[in-house]
């Protein structure tokens, strides 16, 4: 095997997956389609197999990117292997549209305790991973957070039921 040189990565490696799934057209900062590429050379194998980096650069804002390359590889460009050409959908917290003070009021919650959810404004989701451990180190006090914690586990069967 000849070497030339590294494979080596440069500019924007956070967002590689969405520039990819453009068809390595847009330019993940100022969406334009502008992209210059150029191949940097690692590598030459006895049988003419190469392997290197593209840097991939916007000629409009300076956005630049890199993926490293192999011939021989079953993928071009081998770090896309486990992308996706859709996007994964972002799944919704649980009781994300829960209006805590609402339901809580609505069983018999102490005022107390209604207050003191107000005051560390806890969302459904925040509720949904309450514990009582939690609950305790916020300062409630062991029958609110028995009743709390009852409340929210009648909840969560009730939600399992379905």
């Amino acid at each position: 095997m000849v070497s030339i040189g590294s494979q080596f990565s440069t500019g924007d490696q956070t967002s590689k997956e969405s520039f990819w799934r453009s068809g390595f057209k847009v330019c993940n900062s100022c969406q334009k389609q502008c992209i210059k590429e150029e191949d940097h050379v690692a590598g030459c194998r006895h049988n003419g197999d190469g392997y290197g980096t593209t840097v991939f650069t916007c000629t409009a804002c300076g956005w630049k990117t890199s993926f490293q390359y192999d011939e021989a590889s079953d993928i071009y460009y081998y770090e896309t292997r486990n992308f996706d050409r859709v996007p994964k959908k972002v799944q919704p917290q649980p009781w994300s549209n829960l209006n805590v003070s609402n339901w809580l009021q609505s069983s018999g919650i102490s005022a107390t305790a209604l207050k003191k959810l107000q005051e560390y404004a806890i969302s459904g989701p925040d509720m949904y991973e309450m514990t009582d451990k939690k609950l305790k180190a916020l300062g409630f006090e062991k029958l609110d957070r028995y009743m709390i914690m009852h409340v929210k586990n009648e909840k969560m069967e009730k939600h399992q039921e379905k």
